[in-house]
């Protein structure tokens, strides 16, 4: 019953924004100021069997998400936005943790609403603040040892017609390093026109380029410390369609509601190479469907990344395919 509760409150929301890499350069930029469409999004990825090192054992899974998008009040110099999201990992497999002999769980929730506040000050100055509280783990909301808490605030300061600085405070129980510490951050946002937008800084960096000669041709990367990195490279055949190839390098992190230390999280790293096409139905809707080959993966549990050999799944190389949807109401 629990489960269900716990849907339909990250279902229900009626507005959000995602402030992942797709929607950074956006939130820093006053000119998108109340342009936040409302939209809803469904992806599904499924990784086809793998064996796991060590183990007569084979493991594969499916994850889906559904996440709300968009704006719930603005005026003149305000803005806020909500955001909702529900991912769900359901895995396949007789693995078992080799430190533990624990059964490797069959499902993994990952439960998250936040709030996002912007406000704009005179002179192209603004100030923005974000919370988000969620629950990734086998059993969410179990205990407040399965809460995730991430909270942020930056200030822009223009630095010319075409350019701002950028300071910022990140809070995250779950970052990959230093968890539980407050972080400072600094970068330089350049856009001098529209097919080039640039956010150099620590503890994250982004690039978007179109080639003036070549307007059909888009280059995007993202950075983020320490081992977060996504680039793509997309060519847009006609106005409906677009074809890309992608490399990622992701982290995920659940909280299983049994581990033996409940300072431990367990991590999950991934690389992969993709490619797929974007094509847009209608002017509010497109569908996204992707294939791909993922490599260096593998599972551990413990406090952070050089607890590596924790309790590690190692899992060999294989195929994956999905689809997402995206619907602007």
């Amino acid at each position: 019953m629990h489960r269900i509760l716990i849907a339909a409150i990250a279902l229900s929301s009626c507005a959000s924004v995602a402030l992942g890499q797709d929607n950074l350069l956006r939130w820093f930029d006053p000119d998108s100021f109340d342009q936040l469409p409302m939209s809803v999004g469904y992806d599904v990825e499924h990784h086809l069997s793998r064996s796991v090192r060590g183990q007569r054992a084979d493991l594969k899974w499916t994850a889906q998400s559904i996440n709300v998008l968009g704006t719930v009040w603005s005026d003149d110099a305000n803005e806020l936005s909500m955001t909702a999201r529900l991912d769900v990992w359901h895995f396949d497999t007789g693995a078992r943790f080799p430190d533990t002999g624990e059964r490797f769980p069959s499902h993994f929730w990952d439960v998250r609403v936040g709030a996002n506040y912007r406000r704009l000050l005179d002179e192209g100055r603004m100030l923005g603040a974000r919370v988000e509280v969620g629950s990734p783990s086998d059993s969410p909301f179990a205990s407040y040892r399965e809460l995730s808490v991430d909270a942020s605030g930056f200030y822009r300061l223009p630095a010319g017609d075409d350019a701002a600085w950028l300071f910022m405070l990140n809070y995250s129980n779950m970052r990959e390093f230093l968890r539980n510490v407050p972080l400072p951050g600094a970068a330089w946002h350049w856009r001098p026109d529209k097919n080039f937008e640039l956010l150099a800084g620590v503890p994250r960096a982004s690039l978007r380029w179109r080639p003036a000669e070549m307007e059909a041709l888009e280059l995007s990367a993202y950075y983020m410390m320490l081992r977060t990195v996504h680039g793509r490279l997309g060519y847009r055949l006609t106005e409906g369609l677009e074809l890309y190839g992608a490399f990622d390098w992701s982290n995920r992190q659940f909280l299983r509601r049994d581990r033996p230390d409940k300072s431990d999280r367990l991590f999950f790293y991934s690389k992969q190479l993709r490619g797929g096409a974007v094509w847009r139905i209608a002017r509010q809707v497109s569908l996204e469907g992707f294939a791909g080959y993922a490599f260096d993966s593998f599972f551990f549990e413990g406090e952070k990344y050089g607890d590596r050999d924790q309790n590690r799944l190692d899992v060999s190389d294989g195929a994956f395919g999905g689809l997402k949807l995206r619907i602007r109401l």
